[in-house]
This record gives structure tokens, sequence and C-alpha cells, in this order.
């Protein structure tokens, strides 16, 4: 049996994506733990399939979309099961994410597509940032009236978040680091929703390299990456996040240093998702 959608949500990278994809987790029902070896496949309308994924340890899966247009989600697994496929739409160059919920196989249960539809990358930020919220916010006008002289200078005045020079390797480097669960560790750091690649010895990306206090458009910070939201989820840091979103185009030839920036930003990814 077949049911209706209950909700979408797109992540924020569409604009840096060129093809469609469908990303998500799968929980237990009753536990909301995650549930490893799903299989998760994508069917076309006349039930062929189009794709499929298996889920890892922490529940995530990814698959591909060949073009945009009507498919349905089927999730199996020997000791779950859902009430049936479950039906979603994809627009071209759209990332959409999914939640899908299963029950014992003795008890099935309704999937769920947790909700909203976004095309702007900014969207996902500014809702959370206008809401309650799990992290710390800073938006454009906090920014202009603080005035900092780097991106970095953002974070001095923020609580359990440290801008410090350590000795790594003896080569003096400035890292970003965070109290988190009671110890002090390098949080996730993302550019526009895509990480940064991990630090390695004295060797890393400098935020204050890649952009300028001009172009930042907001930040968020979450303390633990259990509260961030899915699209800035990472299941293998023990650490906090930090999201840094840039300013929108206003149009006029593009700046070599984006450029630069983009180069970098798509090579962290490809390395990422090998």
């Amino acid at each position: 049996m077949r049911t209706p959608a209950l909700g979408l949500l797109v992540m924020l990278m569409a604009s840096r994506v060129g093809a469609q994809e469908v990303r998500g987790v799968v929980v237990a029902e009753d536990t909301g733990s995650p549930i490893a070896g799903v299989t998760v496949a994508l069917l076309a309308k006349d039930s062929t399939v189009q794709a499929t994924a298996t889920t890892t340890a922490t529940g995530l899966f990814r698959l591909s979309v060949t073009s945009g247009g009507s498919y349905y989600l089927r999730a199996s697994h020997a000791l779950y099961t859902t009430s049936g496929d479950l039906m979603l739409k994809t627009d071209r160059h759209e990332i959409v994410n999914v939640v899908l919920r299963m029950g014992h196989a003795t008890i099935p249960m309704e999937p769920l597509l947790v909700v909203a539809r976004s095309y702007h990358r900014l969207s996902g930020f500014r809702e959370r940032a206008a809401g309650p919220g799990q992290g710390r916010y800073i938006l454009r006008a906090e920014i202009e009236r603080r005035m900092p002289l780097r991106p970095t200078d953002l974070f001095k005045l923020e609580s359990g978040v440290r801008l410090e020079r350590q000795d790594i390797e003896g080569v003096s480097t400035e890292v970003l680091t965070m109290r988190s669960v009671g110890e002090d560790c390098e949080p996730a750091i993302y550019i526009d929703g895509v990480r940064l690649p991990p630090r390695v010895g004295p060797h890393g990306t400098s935020i204050d390299d890649l952009l300028t206090v001009e172009e930042l458009e907001g930040v968020e910070i979450y303390r633990s990456h259990v509260a961030a939201p899915l699209e800035l989820h990472v299941p293998s840091n023990a650490c906090g996040v930090i999201a840094i979103w840039t300013r929108p185009a206003r149009g006029g030839p593009p700046k070599w240093k984006r450029l630069g920036i983009a180069v970098l930003l798509a090579g962290t990814m490809f390395l990422i998702l090998r």
C-alpha cells in the first residue's frame, strides 16, 4: 500500500548541487533510536527501482535522483516495518530531507515525512533564528553593531566558545574551540551548509582566510551536535557545531575570492562523500 507524503524538508544546499537527492534518517517509532541496515528504495510510479541505499549505523541514507518528479520511498528491514510506501516529489536541483519512522514487524507504523520546502539557502537559518531554536543565533544587525575586524572576532565574547593560540607540532596556530559535554573540543564548522575539512595537526582552513566580515549574513552556534538541525548534523562529531552563512549576492561579476571558496568547498564535499 502506498501512502501520501505527510510533509517535506529541503536542505538549503540546493543551490550548490547539480542533481536531485533524497537524504534522510530512519528511526524506531517507539524510542527514536536510529536503525542500521534498513534498505531504502526509490521507486518510480510504475514501481521500477530507481535507486537503493542501506542505512548506516546512525540510520542515515542518501539516494540520487536522475530527474524531478513524483516517487515513492520503500523501507524494509527484517525486524521492522512500515504501513506502506511513502510518496514524495522532487524538483530540479532539489535536496529532499526525510525522517522515516519504523515500528517492530508485529506492529506496523505509519511513515513520517517532515515538513517545509524552501529554495533559498538562508531560509532555514532565518526560520531557526526567528523561532525558539536550540542554538545561539547572530544576525547581520548584531554583526554590524559589534563591528568585528575578522569573522573569528565574533566568537571572542560568546559563552563556551574560545579562539586560542596553540603550539601544534611546533607551529603557532589559532584554534577555535568549544566547551561541549564538559570538555574543550573543536566544533564542526560549516559555511553555507558545507562542512570545512577537519584539522589535521597544525594544518587547517581558517574562517578568516575564506571570508570577510562584510560577507557575513549570520552565524548559528550549537554547543552539542545533537541540538543541530539535520542538515548540520555530524554523527561522528562529539563536539558542537558552528554554521556560518554568507550574504545574498548583490549582482555584478563574481569575486575571485568567492570563486576560490566555491572550489574549496566543492573539493571538501567530494572528500566527505567519497
